[in-house]
């Protein structure tokens, strides 16, 4: 089912409007130039060290670049559909999970469209016509600057973003913490960005926890008082008792040894 913010997104972009002729125009140029154009952006991203830690070897590349081909050749066959959108959302996922900036993506596509543009503009033995390698170079110019424009434009952003995210964050749960850290269990993290909705439950879910555990205790404690005073009553009661046999004892042994000496007397 696609995702309406997808349909969104192709309206805007007005996709739904692109004559088809054109696709297979791009496709065509694309199964000209396409490897070219992917293995002039490999050989770049081995050469600059932020990027090529990301492949651990040339067969890793190789498969990364069979994916892209396969991404694009997709796409301009079977147009922006529901398969597109959950490739290109893979491939987001791919990057986010690595660690691999928006910049390096985006700057890449750069060296991919500059070979795509002479292909379709000036190919074959048209790309040594003057005017037509112009008009490849000024589309190229264009696309690039406008690339970089938006890599620039959405670097603000994220920053901007993160840092309100951040002190959401800080805000939110650090005053969770620090209630908690006074010793109240009753606190609660709450209206963090959806980003942090799983920490946010890992937070609440480790305080009732222990709320849950402490209470255990509390009874527990409760239990080991009633039982204390119970065996301290029984031991006081215990200890009269012990007192008033004694006594009594003490009488017995008393009224015996009068007895014995009553007895000794009318003996004699």
């Amino acid at each position: 089912m696609t995702d309406p913010k997808f349909s969104e997104q192709i309206a805007f972009y007005e996709l739904d409007r692109t004559d088809r002729a054109a696709f297979s125009g791009v496709l065509r140029a694309l199964n000209r130039r396409v490897d070219t154009a992917l293995d002039r952006f490999y050989a770049k991203i081995a050469g600059v060290p932020a990027l090529g830690h990301f492949f651990s070897g040339k067969a890793h590349m190789d498969r990364a670049k069979s994916a892209q081909r396969a991404h694009w050749i997709g796409v301009f066959t079977h147009g922006v559909n529901d398969e597109y959108y959950k490739r290109a959302m893979n491939i987001g996922n791919v990057h986010a999970r690595i660690g691999l900036e928006p910049r390096w993506y985006i700057g890449g596509y750069t060296m991919i469209l500059e070979e795509m543009i002479y292909a379709i503009v000036a190919p074959g033995l048209t790309r040594w016509l003057p005017w037509r390698r112009s008009l490849a170079r000024q589309l190229t110019a264009l696309v690039k600057v406008s690339l970089l424009d938006i890599d620039i434009g959405l670097s603000g952003y994220f920053v901007d973003t993160e840092e309100k995210m951040r002190s959401v964050v800080r805000d939110q749960l650090g005053g969770a913490l620090a209630a908690l850290a006074r010793g109240d269990l009753t606190v609660e993290a709450r209206n963090l960005p959806a980003e942090y909705a799983s920490v946010e439950q890992d937070f609440n879910a480790a305080v009732r926890s222990l709320r849950h555990t402490l209470g255990k205790v509390v009874d527990g404690v409760d239990t080991i008082s009633t039982g204390s005073s119970e065996i301290r009553s029984a031991c006081e009661d215990l200890s009269a008792r012990t007192e008033q046999q004694a006594a009594s004892l003490e009488r017995t042994v008393a009224s015996i040894s009068e007895v014995t000496a009553k007895v000794q007397s009318t003996a004699q």
